[in-house]
């Protein structure tokens, strides 16, 4: 590659610097807000566990724009695992100490991370078929 190329070495640290901190401020403070939700109580908790969709959604759409919607395939995994991290605080912080995870914490958790892995995998795809 060409330090002019789109894609250089110094480009594609800066890129995945700024996805590693955007990603965890958004984990973060994701944890922080969503904690504050019940993932316990009477009945099935869809609004706590809809919410673990959206910080996968919110990951997802952050590291495509981070990388212009053109974002490397492994860019998936660490979109994951951010907000997997993100929804597991918010569980964490919900959750008394001693307690066992509610299973609407753990379907928050794991919707999270598809949500995240998914968009910015369909991301990846669209920008290998533009640029075929």
């Amino acid at each position: 590659m060409s330090v002019a190329s789109p894609r250089s070495g110094a480009r594609l640290a800066l890129l995945t610097v700024s996805s590693l901190v955007a990603g965890g401020v958004l984990a973060y403070v994701a944890g922080l807000v969503l904690g504050e939700y019940t993932f316990s109580g009477p009945g099935i908790q869809w609004v706590a566990m809809s919410l673990g969709l959206g910080v996968g959604v919110a990951m997802a759409w952050m590291h495509n724009r981070i990388w212009s919607a053109a974002p490397p395939v492994w860019m998936a995994a660490v979109s994951a695992v951010l907000a997997i991290a993100g929804e597991a605080f918010a569980v964490h912080r919900d959750t008394a100490p001693g307690d066992p995870w509610p299973p609407e914490g753990w379907v928050a958790i794991a919707a999270a991370g598809i949500a995240a892995a998914y968009g910015v995998l369909a991301a990846y795809r669209n920008s290998t078929r533009e640029g075929a």
